[in-house]
This record gives C-alpha cells, structure tokens and sequence, in this order.
C-alpha cells in the first residue's frame, strides 16, 4: 500500500500488506488504519504515526469490512459466521 499525503504528489511510504488490498478505514482518532486484504482474507491494521504495519488478522472468506463509529469495533462480513475485533 502506498501512503500520499493530502494535497501531495509523491508518496511518502509504502507499507507491506495483504495480497490484493481492497478498502482502507481509519479510525477517528486517526491513530490505525485497517485494509482488506480480499485475496489473502486478512485484515492489516496500520499504526499510521509511522505507517508500521501490525500483525495481519485472519478473517478467511473476506467480503468487506466496517468500523463503529468510536473506532472500537471492527466488523468482517464474509461467506461464514461474522468475526468483530475490538480495538
């Protein structure tokens, strides 16, 4: 995944995720972002103070994903029973 700052044009870092990142999300407090990773039905979180990737969460059947409105809560929806993950 490649991180460009608002306004820029050139990227300021590239973080290894999952095969085929699909959708970011960022928390409110902007703190972690967490991509879909469809082909490799994960999830990366990103410490995003230093775009340091933290060890990936397994879904399996990955479709999409969604994040509660505090940011606490991280929902999977996939092929099988839902996973949630609270931050």
């Amino acid at each position: 995944m490649t991180v460009i700052p608002v306004g820029g044009v050139a990227p300021v870092a590239t973080v290894r995720v999952g095969r085929f990142p699909q959708a970011v999300l960022v928390t409110p407090d902007s703190r972690t972002a967490y991509v879909e990773n469809t082909a490799s039905d994960t999830v990366t979180p990103i410490r995003t103070s230093t775009n340091t990737p933290l060890p990936a969460i397994k879904t399996g059947f990955l479709e999409d994903i969604a994040l509660t409105p505090n940011g606490k809560t991280l929902y999977v929806s996939r092929s099988y029973p839902s996973y949630s993950r609270t931050t």
